[in-house]
């Protein structure tokens, strides 16, 4: 008997919250913890540059 395969929608329909939440938070936090650690990283680099080019990639961010 052929299983059938579970796409992205059918997970939301079967599944419970919690365990939906166990397989789609991980990646998610781990590309929002890379995406800090490269902006302290620049940061760091460019506010040894000068301290103007620090203030105006502190406006850019959130841009």
């Amino acid at each position: 008997m052929k299983e059938k395969m579970e796409t992205g929608t059918d997970l939301f329909r079967t599944e419970k919250i919690p365990k939906i939440l166990l397989k789609i938070a991980p990646p998610v936090m781990l590309a929002q913890l890379i995406q800090a650690m490269y902006n302290i990283v620049d940061s760091f680099f460019v506010g040894q540059y000068s301290a103007n080019s620090l203030t105006a990639l502190s406006v850019i961010y959130p841009l």
